[in-house]
């Protein structure tokens, strides 16, 4: 199946609580968001009984609830190229969104194009991405081969700095949400699941 990595969560979120040590949870009457330190991310949105559970890249450090509300985690970013480097990961509440920030100790560290939270792969093997290429879009099936290995980027030829995913009957929208509107990429590799490819 293919997955989508980078992307911020567009949803309402109330409270954070801690569970032993070993994972993290951020509820709110429709949402579930439980943070494990293998690496791992599961959002249950409970009105649709819907689980997503990410594959891990890495794991997760220092898993902690700040003063201020926001949830904080060590983790390996992992570039285009399978190099990787340390980040601090901050998650808070803004509104009606879920954000997710990562920051590097060195400044002067340079980067590609990378990933630091893990694959949520699609709810259902027979899901479509929904993509904003150039006015028309178009819809991508997750098992599809087609499309695998191609990018695409919000500076180029996405219209839109989102993408969607549906199965026909349930649909989520993940929007980038970066300094510009311009800083999103959707790459479309195939990853393995209990599900397949």
């Amino acid at each position: 199946m293919l997955t989508l990595v980078n992307v911020i969560w567009q949803w309402a979120l109330i409270c954070a609580l801690p569970t032993g040590g070993q994972q993290l949870s951020i509820e709110s009457t429709r949402l579930r968001v439980v943070l494990d330190i293998s690496g791992t991310i599961t959002v249950t949105d409970k009105t649709a009984n819907v689980n997503w559970r990410s594959l891990s890249i890495a794991p997760f450090s220092n898993l902690q609830k700040l003063p201020d509300g926001k949830v904080s985690f060590q983790t390996e970013a992992r570039q285009r190229s399978g190099k990787t480097f340390p980040v601090i990961v901050t998650m808070w509440l803004e509104d009606d969104e879920l954000v997710a920030e990562a920051s590097v100790s060195d400044p002067k560290i340079q980067v590609g194009t990378f990933s630091f939270l893990p694959p949520l792969p699609p709810i259902s093997p027979k899901s479509e991405l929904l993509i904003p290429f150039y006015g028309n879009g178009i819809a991508v099936p997750v098992d599809g081969k087609e499309f695998r290995g191609r990018s695409f980027t919000a500076y180029g030829s996405l219209d839109m700095p989102w993408v969607g995913v549906t199965d026909g009957e349930v649909g989520y929208l993940l929007l980038w949400d970066g300094r510009s509107a311009d800083d999103g990429n959707l790459f479309v590799d195939p990853v393995k699941t209990e599900q397949g490819e």
